[in-house]
């Protein structure tokens, strides 16, 4: 694999907008959210079966009218999920980071934060947040529910990208020195390991894992 820091490689790549990664529908279901949705659902489902028994309404109505509730429970979660955190697309022609409708300079992205999320039996997903102060914010799915990690080529892509954003750790005011930035914002990654994470997606766990350890000190 070609190193995106290398001049002539970095050239080589895509030049126009390039979708990091991929999303499908269940990803509502594993972004930290599950308990709440199956609580939501269960409760729905337990509403409508005890009304609709009482009212004397065929089972077939009653299924039919909870699956239509599980529907658009999902939908609507879909939804939020996608306008809060849109996919990453980036475009290394002219420098810019898309959050749905809106592009801004990757210059002005600062700050990074990944994501593990564990899974029953399976690789944890991996995702890979951007922001560019209040102006736009984005994710990308580094692994996803079914264990694939990015392609080379987006690996490449959003690896020079970062190159060129302004990323760095944040600083708590109590902590003006940044003694315990690893503490106070577990995940949160400066440009040289967001770059590092976005090549080696594996290598999220480690950083999450290690601030939980400090923290529990």
């Amino acid at each position: 694999m070609a190193d995106p820091g290398d001049t002539a490689a970095a050239a080589a790549l895509p030049q126009g907008w390039v979708v990091i990664g991929t999303r499908d529908w269940r990803s509502v279901w594993g972004v930290g959210a599950q308990p709440f949705f199956i609580a939501l659902i269960s409760l729905h489902l337990v509403n409508v079966a005890a009304t609709f028994a009482a009212d004397g309404v065929p089972v077939v109505v009653t299924i039919g009218t909870a699956l239509a509730l599980v529907v658009v429970t999902v939908a609507v979660a879909w939804v939020a999920r996608t306008r809060r955190w849109p996919l990453a697309a980036v475009s290394l022609g002219t420098g810019e980071l898309r959050a749905g409708s809106r592009s801004v300079e990757l210059a002005s992205v600062d700050a990074a934060q990944i994501g593990v999320l564990p899974q029953r039996r399976r690789e944890p997903v991996v995702t890979l947040r951007l922001s560019a102060g209040g102006k736009a914010r984005v994710e990308a799915f580094l692994r996803d529910r079914r264990g694939a990690t990015l392609t080379d080529e987006h690996r490449l892509v959003l690896a020079e990208a970062l190159r060129r954003t302004s990323i760095v750790l944040p600083v708590s005011p109590d902590d003006p020195k940044g003694r315990f930035t690893r503490i106070n914002f577990p995940g949160h990654l400066d440009r040289d390991e967001a770059v590092a994470t976005a090549l080696r997606p594996e290598t999220a766990d480690a950083h999450v894992l290690g601030a939980k350890r400090l923290y529990q000190r």
